[in-house]
């Protein structure tokens, strides 16, 4: 759930606003487009930055490249 990022230092009402913009989860904030998250009144770009640095923080992000992949890849064969 999104109350998860106030365990980040994200403040009730900036949560409170996450919501009503549509964010109920962590995981919606992380694969969300930044610019999608400027439309949502009372936060401002620097807030956004810090609650999208707080959801990753929260979420483990496995993407990989597929360069990256491939040398993963070859480790195993």
């Amino acid at each position: 759930m999104i109350n998860r990022l106030e365990e980040m230092g994200i403040s009730p009402a900036d949560v409170k606003k996450m919501q009503e913009g549509g964010f109920n989860t962590v995981e919606c904030v992380v694969f969300t487009a930044k610019k999608n998250m400027l439309n949502i009144k009372g936060l401002t770009e620097g807030k956004i930055d810090k609650i999208i640095e707080a959801a990753n923080k929260l979420v483990k992000n496995e993407f990989m490249t597929a360069k990256e992949f491939q040398q993963k890849r070859d480790c195993v064969l």
